[in-house]
């Protein structure tokens, strides 16, 4: 979806890390990822973890 999107390949702009659904939420909330992308409805707890983590754009 990044290279869609952005034109971003992983490895040449972003350095990619994956998680399962399990540690998506704390992936977030810790800042350990600058960026996440995951599909998900609205409303949606891992929305709602994203922006307890602080300020997040969410689109």
């Amino acid at each position: 979806m990044l290279q869609i999107v952005a034109g971003l390949k992983e490895g040449k702009g972003y350095k990619g890390i994956q998680v399962n659904w399990g540690q998506a939420n704390k992936t977030i909330a810790d800042g350990s990822a600058d960026f996440n992308l995951l599909p998900s409805t609205h409303p949606g707890d891992r929305i709602a973890a994203g922006q307890a983590a602080g300020k997040m754009r969410i689109i």
